[in-house]
Order: structure tokens, then C-alpha cells, then sequence
């Protein structure tokens, strides 16, 4: 058997060749086996038409087998699926739509986004070819719904440009001053994790279009708890770290999560 033989009848060629190679092999062993009933018992060919025969047999066999395994791996794949698409969050926002408070509200589209992308890593998806199926399942509200049909759906284009549409759309717009005076009130709530909180921070930060650095890092570090805020002090007291004070909001999270792993 030829190596473009072997290939095509391999249980993980593609679908459509198999049934193409299985139709060819059928006409092939029909062949064989109406020229071995017109053949003589004395015929000194016999055995290797018998043989031949024998082969184009086994041939069909092996790729009817093959597509076999691949039709029950396509369900079990598509069922799989299924299960991870059904994961994405549920595309709500607060104060933009009728909510199911028994499933997570985002504030703002920065925190959905953030969150959106995070399954799609965690599933480690390709975001360019599987975000529109993903968001597809996501949405439940209708006038969400209707504008995703008709802006996105038959749309062709990178999660990138993607995000950048939904930003626009849905992001509140609100003016500089509010933003900015939304972070710098922002406060950790009792409730809330480290994760969570590093979400909505970073999402209010973007919001206001203020760029990171120390003295952002000093404001998220105002923004939690006074116990963890004043035990980050103490560890940038003690020399332990490479600079006096956080240069990022990411140190600030990064030593949170440490010490908060400690207690």
C-alpha cells in the first residue's frame, strides 16, 4: 500500500477523503470479486487473485472502521464543546439592561471583556476563530442580541477588531472627571477577592485612561484593606524588595496575594 494510500485511509484523514477512498475500495474489491468467481480451479493465478481479493476486503473493512471511530470522536468532541462554549459569562451589564442577579453582573464592558477573554485562555481556544461562537452563546438579551446579529454576526474580523467594536458600543462613555473620580474612590470591598478586586481596579483604570506606575501603585495599595495595606508597608520596610515602594499595580496584587497566602 502506497504512502498517499495509507494517508487517505488513515482514521485521521479528513472525513471526506475516507468516504471518497471507502467508495473507490468498495468498486475495487466488487472488481476483484467477480473476476475470482469467473476463474478456474486450475486457473495457476488462483491464490493470488485470492489474495488480492482478500486485501481489497480488509481495505474496506479498515475504512469503514475508521470512519466509524471518527464520527463517535466528532460527537464526543462536539459534546465537549458544547460544555466549555456553555461557560462563557453571561453577557449583562449593570445599568444597561435587564439583569439575572443570579448570575454575574459586570459594571462595565472593560470587566465582561476581561472576563470573556480569561475562558477563552483557560479553554486555550484560538480567540480569532471561536470568540464569535463563544459570545453567540453568551448573549440572552434580545436588543443584544438583535445588534449582534446585525453588526457582528456576518462579520469577519479578529477577536481584536472584535473587542474594539463591543468597547465602543457598550462602554457608558462617561466623562473624564467621573472616571477619574471613580478610581480614585475605588475601595476593596469586604466581600470581594484579591482576583475580583485586580479585575475592577484594572477595568476602573482603564476606564479613566490613566496609564500605570508608582503612583498608581499607591493608590491601589490605599484601595484595600487597611490590615493588608499596612502589612505591604511593613514588607517594603524590611528591604525585601528590590525598590522602596511598588512601582506597578501588578507589585501591589502580586505581594497582596503572597501575604494573603501566609495567613
Amino acid at each position: 500500500m502506497t504512502n498517499s494510500t495509507c494517508l487517505n485511509s488513515s482514521k485521521h484523514a479528513d472525513m471526506s477523503v475516507l468516504k471518497t477512498t471507502l467508495e473507490t475500495a468498495k468498486a475495487a474489491a466488487n472488481q476483484l470479486s467477480m473476476e475470482f468467481m469467473d476463474i478456474k480451479a486450475d486457473d495457476p493465478f488462483l491464490e493470488t487473485k485470492r489474495k488480492e481479493l482478500a486485501l481489497a476486503q480488509e481495505k474496506v473493512a479498515i475504512l469503514i472502521k475508521n470512519i466509524g471511530w471518527q464520527e463517535e470522536h466528532s460527537i464526543k468532541k462536539t459534546i465537549k464543546d458544547v460544555k466549555l462554549i456553555t461557560q462563557a459569562p453571561v453577557f449583562q451589564q449593570a445599568k444597561m439592561m435587564r439583569c439575572d442577579k443570579a448570575l454575574p453582573v459586570f459594571d462595565n464592558i472593560h470587566l465582561y471583556v476581561n472576563r470573556f477573554e480569561k475562558i477563552m485562555t483557560t479553554h486555550q481556544v484560538d480567540k480569532d476563530l471561536n470568540w464569535k461562537t463563544y459570545l453567540a452563546a453568551s448573549i440572552q438579551d434580545h436588543s443584544v442580541d438583535q445588534w449582534f446579529s446585525g453588526t457582528l454576526a456576518n462579520k469577519e474580523c479578529s477577536w481584536e477588531e472584535a473587542r474594539t467594536i463591543l468597547m465602543d458600543k457598550f462602554d457608558d462613555k462617561a466623562s473624564d472627571m467621573i472616571t477619574a473620580k471613580n478610581l480614585f474612590a475605588i475601595k476593596m470591598d469586604r466581600s470581594e477577592t484579591l482576583p475580583a478586586f485586580s479585575l475592577r481596579f484594572s477595568a476602573t483604570m482603564q476606564d479613566a485612561k490613566w496609564d500605570d506606575g508608582p503612583s498608581m501603585a499607591m493608590l491601589c495599595l490605599l484601595a484595600l484593606p487597611k490590615n493588608l495595606c499596612n502589612d505591604i508597608i511593613v514588607a517594603y520596610n524590611s528591604k525585601e524588595q528590590a525598590h522602596s515602594r511598588p512601582q506597578s499595580v501588578d507589585d501591589v496584587f502580586r505581594l497582596a496575594g503572597k501575604l494573603l497566602c501566609l495567613v
